[in-house]
């Protein structure tokens, strides 16, 4: 069976445990390279520890110092601090194969259009054999180009009203949100395929 790469995104609000579903998801990736995208040393991202896996505190991610080490990057899991997102995407679609990458609260990165190196290496990801994912706080700070070209939608509780029907137009979405919005499990998700 083919394996095929997935552009992914995850909504949810704050205190969703939208970190620790993403921590799993890593740790289930197949990919010899995974890098987490930050703006700052997020203190939650400093190893793998989640409600239902406190031993894997032992599990550190490093945290490398600049992007030139990506360039000859061949396994591991990391994570980077990025200030200047046009040179670092650049860097990216340039240098970065065979990786799951994980850009954590994405609305710092991304803004209502996708810079053009990042929307390269999203129509790439098949060629260059790589996953994303895409952490937002809500479907309304996800750029519609970015929902167009992904393959699923992690959705936690958002707090928000039904989504633009334009936007999304799958008829699970609005479904999903009365589901979650009805549930007392503050860390109910639900995945709908896009594609």
């Amino acid at each position: 069976m083919n394996r095929t790469n997935k552009v992914n995104l995850i909504a949810g609000g704050r205190g969703t445990g939208k970190t620790d579903y993403t921590k799993q998801v890593i740790q289930a990736s197949i990919m010899p390279k995974k890098l987490i995208v930050d703006t700052f040393d997020n203190p939650p991202w400093r190893n793998f520890k989640t409600w239902n896996h406190p031993e894997w505190e032992r599990l550190k991610i490093p945290l490398i110092p600049d992007i030139k080490y990506l360039k000859n990057w061949k396994q591991g899991t990391y994570r980077i601090v990025v200030k200047d997102f046009e040179e670092f995407n650049q860097f990216i679609e340039e240098h970065v194969f065979n990786a799951l990458i994980l850009y954590e609260d994405a609305t710092r990165f991304i803004g209502s259009t996708l810079d053009p190196n990042l929307k390269s290496f999203i129509y790439d990801t098949k060629q260059k054999n790589i996953d994303m994912l895409f952490v937002f706080h809500s479907l309304a700070s996800i750029p519609p180009e970015l929902v167009r070209s992904s393959d699923t939608l992690t959705l936690f509780k958002t707090n928000e009203g039904h989504p633009d029907k334009k936007k999304y137009p799958w008829p699970d979405i609005p479904i999903v949100m009365d589901g979650l919005r009805e549930s007392t499990n503050r860390f109910l998700n639900f995945t709908i395929h896009l594609s």
